[in-house]
């Protein structure tokens, strides 16, 4: 029988964690856990050492299946908190940094009943079933608390806030830790643009921006507006376009997806996706500027896009954004070009055109 830890590290009370299955175990579940808080710690002894089993209460209902058993419709348990169990002190010395890792490997269980393990004592073996392996980390929150972060680099723009998709995020997620060395393709897309001008625009709305489409010497600027956010505004001139025409079963018709590099001090890939004959509304041929309010994404694991403009960053803070569909937003700093890179993007297209040469405008590596 498994007994209440008089012993439980106080610093684990009330502790907010990531809980997470092994990206194996997400292959086959398809399903993910939210995040949780410490409740409690049990502790028993086998063979002369210590297991604990940490009680962890979900932020949300999870649902789960137990380890081997098949995955066929819905998971068939629910709960909203379950246990952990990890080698001894591993959790403690996550919270105390005591280990070089940010994240504790664990194998998760749950109880028969419908309750948090609330009394003082537990069968291990008649109560409790394995769901499988993951692993918990803490919070991004209280990662950049403990965060030595670079200053006196954002007014040189050198720092940036992105924001990566879920999907891609899972992808990495066991790799990327704080001080992460990588590279990471910009890019914006229709529906995270708030507002836009372009050659098309009323000529009394550039006059009012300052932009003169006659000048020889456009500014292009990439000017993050909240350092807690990936909102920008952007400024840039259209260096490379290409176009696929595709047949659409959701419209039932053919459509065109325009991939466009911007320069915008830093290389930017903007898509449209549109009508094959219809002009464009943003950008239509090469040398033609882009203005606009905008959501800035990064790619940091794979990339469709044809051009390879990839900058190299190190991971400065990570926060998990609960949004639908949730992403995570990584705040950066430029790294010179002469960097190594831990992460590298793969393309998964043969026909993607080499850019990195590219000098764009306004844009000088960190040295």
């Amino acid at each position: 029988m498994s007994h209440l830890s008089e012993h439980t590290d106080p610093a684990l009370k009330g502790l907010r964690v990531i809980v997470q299955f092994t990206k194996q175990e997400l292959e086959r579940r398809r399903y993910l856990l939210p995040a949780a808080t410490v409740v409690k710690s049990f502790i028993e002894n086998r063979a002369g050492a210590q297991t604990i089993f940490h009680a962890l209460q979900l932020d949300g209902e999870a649902s789960f299946t137990l380890k081997d058993e098949p995955l066929v419709g819905r998971p068939r348990f629910h709960r909203d908190w379950l246990l952990i169990r990890s080698a001894t002190g591993a959790v403690e010395g996550l919270v105390g940094r005591r280990i070089q890792s940010e994240r504790v490997d664990v194998v998760f269980f749950i109880k028969r009943d419908e309750c948090p393990p609330c009394s003082e004592t537990f069968d291990t073996d008649e109560e409790l079933l394995e769901v499988g392996p993951g692993f918990v980390a803490m919070l991004p929150e209280e990662k950049r608390s403990q965060t030595n972060r670079v200053v006196g680099t954002r007014p040189k723009g050198r720092i940036l806030t992105v924001a990566v998709d879920e999907i891609e995020w899972l992808d990495l997620s066991d790799r990327v830790r704080l001080n992460t060395v990588l590279e990471i393709q910009l890019s914006i897309r229709p529906k995270a643009i708030l507002r836009h001008w372009s050659n098309r625009s009323p000529k009394r709305d550039l006059l009012h921006l300052g932009i003169n489409v006659a000048s020889s010497t456009l500014d292009s600027k990439l000017v993050q507006l909240n350092p807690d956010s990936n909102l920008f505004y952007f400024f840039g001139l259209a260096r490379r376009i290409k176009s696929n025409r595709f047949f659409h079963p959701t419209w039932q018709k053919e459509k065109e997806l325009r991939k466009v590099l911007l320069d915008c001090g830093l290389p930017v890939v903007f898509e449209e996706l549109r009508d094959p004959e219809e002009p464009s509304v943003y950008v239509d041929k090469e040398g033609e500027f882009l203005a606009g309010l905008c959501f800035l994404n990064g790619s940091i694991s794979y990339s469709g896009h044809p051009f390879r403009t990839p900058l190299i960053a190190k991971v400065l803070a990570i926060t998990e954004m609960n949004f639908v569909p949730r992403f995570f937003l990584l705040e950066v700093e430029l790294m010179p070009n002469s960097a190594q890179p831990e992460i590298r993007i793969s393309y998964h297209s043969e026909e993607q055109e080499s850019l990195k040469g590219l000098q764009l405008s306004g844009y000088i590596p960190p040295t």
